[in-house]
C-alpha cells in the first residue's frame, strides 16, 4: 500500500467555518435571542447579558471571526442599552461592552493561533515525509561529528537500521581507503562551505558504494548542524564507463581500419617478393633460411593484423556456413601452443554462419589465453563446442552482451590455471593490457569484439589460483545470419 502523509486535525478544515456570513447570520440570531429572552421572560437587565451575551461573543468569534463577533457585541450592546435597559442599567452594559471588545479580539487570536500551529504541523509531516522518502542519503551531523539523523532511503541503501545510525560518528561511513576525506569535507562546511566530492561509503555488511556527497552547515538556536546529502552514483560511473569503451571502440575500429589496409598491402608485397626470390634461388642456396624468416616474420604480422580487425568489431563480408568441431580440433592442434598442456576437445557437428578466419582466431585466442596460464608447468585444457538454447548464466567475473531468442552455438574452454583477480579482470579485455612478458594484449581483447560483431554473450568466471571459464555464446540460425550479414554494431 501506498505510504501516507498522518496530517493534524484542523477544525476549521473540516467543516466549513469561517465565513462571515455564517458569522453574521450568528450575530443576528444571538441578538434577537437575547431580546425575546428579555422580553418573555422578563428577566432583569443585569442577568440577561450574562446569558446570551458572553456566550453570543465566544460563539460568534469562533465561528466567524472578529468580525461577527464585534457584531454580536456592539449590536447585543447597544440594542439591550437603548431598548432592554433602564438608565441605571447602562454602566452595565458599557462594562459588557468593553470586556466583549477585549474576550472577542483574545477568541480571535486564539483561533488564529491554533490555525497557524495546525498549518506547520501540517507543512512538518509532508516535509517529514518527503525527507524520509527522497532517493538521496540525508543525515545531520552534530558539533561532536555524530549522527542525529538519517532518512530511510539512507538506512535502507546502506543497510542499517536508524538506531544503528544514531549517534555513530558520521568518519565511520566511509571506506578505509579513503583516509579521512568524509570527515574532512564535514569539517570544511563548518568553516565556510566545501564543494560536494566523490567518497567511496561502506555499507553495513562490509560492501563499498560510490557517491557523492555535499555538505551544508545549519545553525539551529546555540547549536551547528551539518546537512550531509549523499547520493549513489554507481549507475553513473558504469554509464560513464560503457560511454569511454564505446569511443574507444570506435578509436580502435578507425585506427585498426586504416593500418590493416596498409599494413595488408605492405605485407602482400613483402610476402608475394619472399616468394618469388625464393624461387629464383637454388634449393642450397644460404639466402633461402633467411627468405623462411622474412615470410614467418611476414605470416605473424597478418595474424597481428587479424587481431587487431578482430579487437575492433570487424566484420568480414566473405561468410559461409563452417563446421565449427572441424575448427575447433585444428585449433587444438595449431603450432605455438606449450608442449606440456594438453588441449582436450568435445565438439558436436555444428553449422555456424560466418567467416573462417574469425572463428578461427576466436578459438585460437582462447585456447592459447587457457594453456598460457599454466606458466612452463603442465596442465590440461578443456574445449567444447555445443549448440541449443542459452543457458541461465550465474553471476561470473565478468559478462558483457544481451541475451536473445532462439539457438545459439556455444564454445565453452575452462583450464585450471593461475586464474585472475579481480583487478586484472577489470583489465583483461582492454586492448593491449597483458600480464605476460611475451604478450601482446590482444588474445582476450579479439574475442571480445568477435562476440559484439556477431551479436552474442561473452561470459567468465575466474579466480585467482583457481582457473578460468570462459563461455561464448554466438546466435545460430536463419536470424543470426541475417544480423550478421547486415552487420552488428560492436559497441
Amino acid at each position: 500500500m501506498p505510504a501516507r502523509i498522518s496530517k493534524p486535525v484542523s477544525f476549521r478544515g473540516s467543516v466549513h467555518f469561517g465565513s462571515p456570513l455564517l458569522g453574521y447570520s450568528v450575530a443576528l440570531a444571538l441578538a434577537v435571542a437575547c431580546a425575546s429572552a428579555r422580553l418573555s421572560f422578563g428577566l432583569e437587565s443585569r442577568v440577561a447579558p450574562f446569558l446570551f451575551f458572553y456566550v453570543g461573543i465566544a460563539l460568534a468569534a469562533f465561528i466567524g471571526g472578529l468580525g461577527p463577533g464585534l457584531a454580536v457585541m456592539l449590536g447585543a450592546g447597544f440594542f439591550g442599552l437603548f431598548v432592554l435597559t433602564e438608565v441605571p442599567a447602562t454602566a452595565n452594559w458599557i462594562v459588557l461592552v468593553v470586556l466583549g471588545g477585549i474576550c472577542t479580539y483574545g477568541f480571535a487570536r486564539l483561533r488564529n493561533l491554533r490555525d497557524r500551529t495546525a498549518a506547520l504541523a501540517e507543512e512538518s509531516a509532508t516535509l517529514r515525509f518527503v525527507m524520509e522518502r527522497v532517493s538521496d542519503w540525508l543525515f545531520l551531523v552534530d558539533e561532536k561529528g555524530c549522527i542525529r539523523y538519517a532518512n530511510q532511503s539512507a538506512c535502507a541503501q546502506l543497510r542499517f537500521t536508524p538506531e544503528e545510525l544514531l549517534d555513530r560518528p558520521v568518519a565511520e561511513l566511509e571506506a578505509e581507503s579513503q583516509s579521512g576525506a568524509l570527515a574532512e569535507l564535514v569539517e570544511q562546511s563548518r568553516n565556510g562551505g566545501a564543494a560536494p566530492a566523490e567518497i567511496v561509503l561502506k555499507r553495513s555488511d562490509g560492501s563499498q558504494v560510490a557517491a557523492e556527497v555535499s555538505c551544508t552547515a545549519i545553525r539551529t538556536g546555540g547549536s551547528l548542524l551539518v546537512h550531509v546529502a549523499a547520493r549513489d552514483i554507481t549507475d553513473r560511473k558504469q554509464l560513464d564507463q560503457k560511454l569511454r569503451e564505446a569511443l574507444q571502440w570506435e578509436s580502435l575500429g578507425a585506427l585498426t581500419g586504416g593500418l590493416a589496409h596498409d599494413f595488408n598491402n605492405l605485407l602482400t608485397a613483402i610476402l608475394g617478393n619472399a616468394s618469388l626470390v625464393r624461387e629464383m634461388l637454388q634449393p642450397n642456396d644460404p639466402a633461402a633460411p633467411l627468405l623462411g624468416a622474412v615470410e614467418s616474420a611476414g605470416e605473424r604480422c597478418a595474424e597481428l593484423i587479424r587481431l587487431m580487425l578482430a579487437t575492433s568489431g570487424y566484420r568480414s563480408r566473405n561468410l559461409t556456413t563452417l563446421s565449427l568441431d572441424r575448427i575447433a580440433h585444428e585449433a587444438a592442434a595449431a603450432r605455438g601452443l606449450p608442449q606440456t598442456v594438453d588441449v582436450e576437445v568435445k565438439a558436436e557437428a555444428c553449422a555456424f554462419f560466418s567467416d573462417y578466419a574469425t572463428i578461427d582466431t576466436l578459438l585460437r585466442a582462447l585456447i592459447t589465453n587457457a594453456a598460457e596460464s599454466y606458466g612452463t608447468g603442465p596442465g590440461k585444457v578443456a574445449v567444447s563446442v555445443h549448440s541449443g538454447l542459452l543457458p541461465s548464466l550465474e553471476k561470473g567475473s565478468f559478462q558483457e552482451g544481451e541475451p536473445l531468442g532462439g539457438d545459439y552455438v556455444g564454445i565453452v574452454v575452462e583450464d585450471q590455471g593461475c586464474g585472475m583477480t579481480r583487478d586484472v579482470v577489470e583489465r583483461a579485455f582492454n586492448p593491449f593490457f597483458t600480464t605476460k612478458f611475451t604478450g601482446r594484449g590482444l588474445g582476450l581483447p579479439a574475442v571480445r569484439g568477435i562476440v559484439r560483431a556477431h551479436g552474442g554473450v561473452l561470459w567468465m568466471n575466474t579466480k585467482s589460483g583457481e582457473g578460468t571459464r570462459v563461455e561464448v555464446w554466438l546466435p545460430a540460425g536463419e536470424n543470426a545470419r541475417d544480423r550478421v550479414a547486415n552487420g552488428t554494431p560492436t559497441a
